[in-house]
Parts: structure tokens; sequence; C-alpha cells
């Protein structure tokens, strides 16, 4: 699992709020953030640079986001040595606030 490290520039207050209500790490949220605002996608050590933290920790959360297939990779496992691009797959976002709210309210 892992660490709950918070990015250099957090987001802000309200927001903060709402994702930590559905359990949703605020650097997890910057991630998804960042993949979503760049469609071509990028390296787990240029989203660390962008949203300041470590590549590593960044890595561990692209991992368990492909395995909810929120992301897609351009390398499959095992990828050591490999440059490894992670595009977020469209709509995930809008289908899961989607999903979540209509369960969480009864529907």
């Amino acid at each position: 699992m892992p660490r709950y490290v918070s990015p250099s520039s957090p987001m802000p207050k309200k927001l903060s709020t709402l994702t930590e209500i559905l359990g949703i790490p605020q650097l997890r949220a910057e991630i998804l953030r960042f993949l979503s605002q760049h469609p071509d996608g990028a390296t787990s050590g240029e989203i660390a640079a962008a949203i300041g933290t470590r590549y590593q920790t960044v890595q561990r959360h692209l991992e368990q986001l492909e395995e909810l297939k929120a992301v897609k990779a351009s390398v499959k496992p095992p990828r050591q040595g490999h440059h490894v691009v992670f595009k977020i797959k469209p709509n995930v976002l809008a289908e899961a606030v989607e999903k979540n709210a209509s369960y969480i309210q009864g529907s």
C-alpha cells in the first residue's frame, strides 16, 4: 500500500475534504488530475516532478491504478529498465464518480 504523501502544491482545502470523504489519498487525486490534463500520458518521473513528490511513490500508485484498469501502461510487466508512459483511460473518472455517487445515494 502506498504511503500517504502529500504533493508539494496541495489541492484547495474544500476539494481535499471531498476526496477524503471517499477515502481517496490527495496524492492519488493529483496523479489522476495530472494524467487527465496530459492525454498523451507521462512517466512516473514526469508526474512526480510536476506534483513535487518521489517517482517511486507515484509508480506504486500507478501500478495500483493499472490493476484497477484506470490507467494503461505503454509496456507490460516486467518493466525493469523500460521507459513506461502511463495514460488515463477515457471516461474512467466520470464513470467512477457517477457510479459511486449512485451507489452511495442508494440508487
